[in-house]
Formats: C-alpha cells, structure tokens, sequence
C-alpha cells in the first residue's frame, strides 16, 4: 500500500536526474524535466458487486462510495519545445466509508447491519500533454491525456468480520485532464489539475465465515465476493511544480 507507492515515488525522483546541475551528457538528459508533488482529492468512487454474475440485476449492482483524498507525484519531459510534455506519474488514494449496510439472512428473515468499505489504489498513469500558447506569461494552460494501469485493494468489515484478498486484477484504462500552472519564479510554479479516469481493477475477496450468530440465531450472508473497483470520479490535484532548466 503507502510502501509501495514510497517505492514507485524513489523511482520516480531517481528517474528525474539529481545530478542535473552538472554540466554534462546527463545535465542535458534531465533538462526540462518539471516534478510537482500534489494533494489530491477524488470526488467519489463506486463498486460493482457481482460483475460476473448469470442475473442481469446482481451483475448491475453498484454501490457508491464518498470521496477521498491522497498524495501524489508527476514527472514531466518536454518532448517538443514548450508545446508538448511527456509524463509519469502515480498517487496514492484511499477511501473510507462507513455508511455501508451489510444483508443478513434466516430462512424468514433478515437483518441489516453496518458495514464499513475500505478501498484503496496506486496507478501508474502515463500522459502527454499540450501547452496551450500563452495568454499571459505567468499563466500557462493546458490539456493531456493518456492511459494508466490501477493496482488497489477492496475491504469490507462488519461486525467483527473482515474479508481477505485472494486475488486483484489490474486494468488498462484511458484518461483526460486539463490544468493550469502559474508562475512563482523561474523554476517554481504553483499546479491546478483535473484529470477524468476510470481507474479500474477487480479484486476477488471472502469473510472467514458465512454466517454469524445474533440472538440465538444464525444469520447468513454471501461469504465470497467478487467485485470491480471503479475510481471513476473526478480527481482534484494542489501541487507546486518545479522545473529544472
């Protein structure tokens, strides 16, 4: 989870050429490279519970989650003037929402119970973007997009209950973005972004038991889940740029 996203951002800044104020073939590489650290929020997020279901109702099932708010880092290399960028970059988002019901069954009745879903998700998105011509100097625009691959985990707790992963699955999903960026001085820059994604990827999970004993009774309920995970609302990022010249 935050240990691998601290790996990915090591690897990142490594990328990024410490070294660039030396004047040499390695000075000239990392010439250009802009690396922005950012607050991020997402707005919302959903689940879809039973994708693969025979039963067109279960298999359209979806749960909407609040939104959450994370940390994360881009690197940009200008490809093509000032007009065009290429970019990495990852985060890392969790979200927690705790106004969650979990269904639980007899054989004449049923209960509700609070449940908590805990969701999380580390992508490794590469972008290009487009400097619109300026309209003033301190301002610049501009527009991107790109694709992405999304690795991330789903828990769900209720009672004393908590699943277990057994499986995730990551998937190739496309984005788009637009932000701005203004000038603070000559190498820091203060970043707007907001990017549309789907940041997708499945996860296959179960509760060490199906069912739970309340009240002299047993009540059941689906011990084995299978679910995709969708970030699918807007991302929100707060960052300061810097860029090495």
């Amino acid at each position: 989870m935050k240990k691998f996203f601290l790996k990915i951002i090591f690897i990142l800044i490594f990328m990024s050429g410490i070294s660039y104020s030396q004047e040499n073939f390695l000075g000239k590489i990392f010439k250009d490279i802009e690396i922005t650290p950012s607050f991020n929020y997402i707005t919302s997020a959903s689940i879809q519970l039973n994708p693969y279901s025979s039963n067109p109702v279960e298999s359209n099932t979806v749960i909407d989650l609040n939104g959450g708010t994370g940390f994360g880092i881009t690197l940009k290399k200008g490809i093509y003037k000032d007009y065009l960028y290429l970019g990495l970059s990852s985060e890392y988002v969790k979200i927690i929402d705790d106004n969650q019901v979990q269904y639980l069954f007899t054989y004449d009745d049923f209960k509700l119970a609070k449940a908590t879903e805990t969701i999380w998700m580390v992508p490794l998105e590469i972008s290009l973007y487009f400097n619109v011509p300026s309209f003033t100097e301190d301002l610049n625009i501009f527009l991107g997009g790109g694709a992405g691959i999304y690795f991330g985990d789903r828990i769900r707790k209720f009672y004393n209950l908590e699943t277990k992963t057994n499986s995730s699955r990551q998937i190739l999903n496309i984005h788009t973005m637009f932000g701005l960026q203004y000038c603070l001085s000559d190498n820091f820059f203060a970043a707007f972004e907001v990017k549309f994604r789907q940041g997708e990827f499945e996860v296959n999970s179960s509760f060490p038991t199906g069912a739970v004993y309340i009240n002299n009774e047993y009540y059941f309920f689906e011990q084995n889940l299978n679910s995709k995970i969708f970030f699918d609302g807007l991302k929100l990022s707060f960052g300061i740029s810097y860029k090495f010249n």
